[in-house]
């Protein structure tokens, strides 16, 4: 179920970066190849409301922007 306003950190490399969900339940963080490289392991931490859920993936690589 999404929640929105939730905090989220995702951590990849010992690089830990903050944001919050919009009113969909989405996020997005982004980080260069130089701090978290193609399909690299990271945490993820949500909490809103005194609940906490977490999850262990790999970036993705699959979005590429600029030219």
């Amino acid at each position: 179920m999404p929640v929105s306003g939730a905090d989220v950190t995702v951590t990849c490399n010992d690089i830990s970066k903050t944001t919050v969900t919009n009113t969909a339940g989405v996020y997005l963080i982004t980080y260069t190849i130089a701090d978290c490289g193609f399909n690299a392991p990271v945490h993820v931490v949500a909490s809103k409301d005194g609940q906490t859920g977490e999850n262990d993936g790999v970036t993705r690589n699959d979005i590429v922007t600029g030219k």
